[in-house]
């Protein structure tokens, strides 16, 4: 974890898929990333696609 005055990073986590997946999947988030194939596995993957 890196700890700063303002704040705090730890790596990712199985756990935190399905709350990456649904901020990546809004389409104002989802149109900055160059690769739009992560999200649709992130989804897969946390349960969130059909």
């Amino acid at each position: 974890m890196l700890e700063g005055q303002k704040i705090s990073l730890r790596c990712l986590e199985a756990e935190d898929l399905p709350l990456i997946a649904a901020w990546r999947n809004q389409s104002e988030i989802r149109r900055s990333f160059f690769n739009k194939l992560c999200s649709l596995h992130l989804a897969r993957r946390s349960g969130l696609s059909e």
